[in-house]
């Protein structure tokens, strides 16, 4: 091999091997806990480390696709900071809420579901668990 061979090998080999890299799982996931979340939808409100995971159902226990699930957040000093999440579930009724904050102001906070004329909501509190996961079932909405 000439030299200007070697280096197109060698060149060759480098990005080979740094494009093996970019396929790896990030953040030591395994495959197997990448598939498991896989299709979940993650609405990351980017102000604190806390997460709530829900599963939404209807009367009967059945997932409900495409639920929306609402949430006004009040946290900081003397509640000066506010913020609206908006999210919908996917085919197993499951979505994630990310970034919450680990302290809010006058909590518990709620979460509101709605599909139609069907209403949910389930109540948290940071202070009670940082990492949850919950179940909203939706009922008829009274009138």
């Amino acid at each position: 091999m000439t030299g200007k061979n070697r280096w197109i090998c060698a060149a060759v080999l480098l990005m080979a091997g740094m494009s093996a890299g970019l396929s790896a799982p990030a953040n030591g996931q395994t495959k197997w806990e990448s598939e498991a979340t896989k299709g979940v939808p993650v609405m990351n409100g980017d102000a604190g480390p806390c997460s709530v995971e829900f599963t939404v159902n209807d009367a009967a226990g059945k997932p409900v696709y495409a639920a929306e699930v609402k949430v006004h957040l009040v946290y900081g000093f003397h509640g000066m900071r506010k913020l609206d999440l908006t999210a919908y579930t996917n085919e197993q009724g499951r979505l994630n809420f990310t970034g919450l904050p680990a302290r809010v102001y006058r909590g518990p906070m709620e979460f509101m579901a709605k599909k139609d004329d069907h209403l949910g909501s389930a109540k948290w509190d940071p202070v009670d668990g940082c990492q949850v996961k919950q179940t909203i079932v939706l009922g008829a909405a009274g009138r």
